[in-house]
């Protein structure tokens, strides 16, 4: 079970820094951390279909009637970080090719939707700190030692290396684990809506690849 202080930890050992005893101490390694430690969270369950922050929902339209060629409009949870899975049944054995996904709104032609998506709610998803699985813990330390690297160390070369090879590789290992703890999943044959929002994928499984 992770903490922030575990993190911030785990990152220092990356850099070579001395360990800190509390996220509040007064110390340039804390403040340095703590300046990049929500956002860093915040990319890091951007780049993956994590099983340990995945959400499953039933999606109601809003009473505001769609401006597009779609029948409906949903906002989008509060706590969505990036959509999985849309489907027109609860078993999700059905999948909604056509919808289309802009900034915080689904359109759609059919009420409802049901939609698995990564969450960063903090009770009991991704924004839960003693959920997240060991190698993934690596990862956002690995992104926390990337993003206060020059800061802490002045070391342009350990920097090259965590954003080449350690945070990647990390970033890799997290994603294969958390895969083999999840079902096989496919790609369905149809027509994909284009968006045109920010964050959002349309596409009902989304590719995992690189750091982004």
């Amino acid at each position: 079970m992770t903490t922030a202080l575990i993190l911030y930890n785990l990152a220092l050992e990356e850099l070579g820094v001395a360990r800190i005893a509390a996220t509040s101490d007064s110390t340039k390694s804390a403040r340095e951390l703590t300046a990049v430690y929500t956002q860093v969270l915040a990319e890091c369950l951007q780049n993956g279909d994590w099983n340990f922050a995945m959400r499953t929902t039933q999606e109601d339209s809003d009473a505001t009637p769609s401006v597009h060629n779609f029948t409906y409009k949903f906002t989008k949870p509060t706590d969505w970080v990036r959509t999985s899975m849309i489907s027109l049944n609860n078993s999700f054995s059905v999948p909604l090719e056509d919808f289309e996904d802009e900034a915080g709104f689904w359109y759609g032609n059919t009420d409802p939707m049901y939609v698995k998506y990564v969450s960063d709610d903090a009770t009991s998803y991704g924004g839960l700190l003693a959920s997240f699985p060991a190698l993934y813990e690596r990862y956002v330390a690995s992104m926390l030692a990337l993003r206060t690297c020059i800061a802490l160390t002045g070391s342009k070369e350990l920097r090259d290396d965590l954003r080449d090879r350690i945070a990647p590789r990390a970033l890799a290992n997290a994603r294969s684990r958390d895969a083999q703890d999840g079902p096989a999943r496919r790609l369905p044959q149809g027509r994909l809506v284009s968006s045109r929002g920010t964050g959002g994928s349309n596409m009902l499984y989304n590719r995992q690849s690189g750091l982004s």
